[in-house]
């Protein structure tokens, strides 16, 4: 952004009658219910007695009750869960601050939610403790830069230890567009995330890794994503294929088949449909993708609603619900069902129909 201004992130202050609205709209009442259930489960909590991921996610899920609700302990304690962002976290460059459970993947997590909770309460932050924050996050968006393929190199090989921090590393640069190093963290963020694309993605949209890490990638990928676009970039079209491929090869239970390193998965396609709502899909004669990615996540079926791989970290309800957008239909695709990709992957079915 030419100017830094807050909220930025997910959404500008003009969007937020319409986010607020979206929030007592009953249509949305199961995401909305699962929000609340993340906020209650922080709300009571003590910010010290918390571990950097739980308090990560007690800080996005709190500031967000305060947007949406106005909710005031919520904002209380998501304040100082803010202010402790990074507490009791080393803060040295060396391999063994950059493994277990303060390796580069789960720290990618953690600096998304605090980043998006700044966002939020930036309006309610005292000068002394907004910069105090500020400059706990930009030492993190540092170490994650200066690490990832010089200095520890965390992250040699271009796999999911290199695109999650580089998606993060651009999310914080984007938030914190004022800072004299933004523009650095964020083009170094989108070489490395490409050097990544690049190898584990073909031109077809088929994900090296498998589906699970396909899905632990977009974790932080999806929300990159959808921050760029607000700030102005929209890479959604250049990621079309990735996000076709999942409706492609879905099973009849609309999960993803267990494919190289990883386990059956479901996409969450309704989290991009809005962006693909008038893409053309080879999918479909007619209808958008935004449609067919709609149908494909209404015709998903679960036996867990734990299923990004990354749980003890994210804040996934938020995420579900700021970019759901329920006017758009579901569509079926009305192509072949039997898929053949240049690639060489081949999916044979008898129909489309859920189940």
């Amino acid at each position: 952004p030419e100017a830094e201004a807050h909220p930025q992130l997910w959404f500008g202050a003009d969007d937020l009658d319409a986010l607020r609205a979206k929030w007592e709209d009953p249509a949305y009442a199961d995401v909305v219910a699962r929000v609340r259930a993340d906020i209650a489960r922080y709300k009571s909590r003590n910010p010290e007695s918390t571990d950097p991921g739980d308090r990560s996610q007690m800080a996005k899920a709190l500031a967000f009750a305060w947007i949406v609700d106005g909710d005031l302990v919520a904002r209380v304690r998501g304040y100082q869960a803010l202010l402790l962002a990074y507490e009791n976290v080393p803060r040295e460059a060396t391999g063994a601050n950059f493994t277990g459970d303060l390796d580069e993947i789960r720290r990618a997590t953690w600096l998304q939610n605090f980043v998006a909770a700044y966002d939020w309460l930036f309006d309610v932050l005292t000068p002394e403790d907004e910069a105090t924050i500020r400059a706990a996050l930009a030492q993190e968006t540092s170490l994650l830069a200066d690490n990832m393929v010089s200095g520890v190199r965390y992250a040699p090989r271009p796999h999911n230890h290199r695109s999650k921090p580089a998606y993060a590393v651009g999310s914080a640069a984007l938030t914190l567009s004022d800072h004299p190093e933004a523009a650095g963290w964020l083009e170094l963020a989108l070489e490395q995330l490409n050097t990544t694309t690049r190898y584990q993605f073909s031109a077809d949209g088929v994900y090296r890794e498998g589906s699970h890490y396909w899905l632990y990638t977009l974790v932080n990928g999806i929300p990159f994503l959808w921050h760029y676009r607000e700030a102005g970039v929209d890479l959604f079209p250049a990621y079309q294929p990735a996000f076709e491929w999942p409706v492609q090869t879905r099973t009849g239970r609309g999960w993803m088949p267990a494919l190289e390193d990883g386990f059956p998965k479901p996409a969450p396609t309704h989290m991009v449909a809005a962006a693909y709502a008038d893409a053309p899909t080879s999918l479909h004669t007619t209808a958008s993708l935004g449609e067919v990615l709609q149908w494909n996540w209404a015709t998903t079926e679960f036996f867990t609603d734990n299923y990004t791989g990354a749980t003890n970290d994210v804040v996934w309800s938020v995420d579900e619900f700021i970019t759901m957008d329920l006017s758009i239909p579901a569509t079926a695709p009305d192509v072949s069902p039997t898929v053949r990709l240049a690639s060489g992957q081949v999916a044979f079915r008898s129909g489309w129909n859920a189940g």
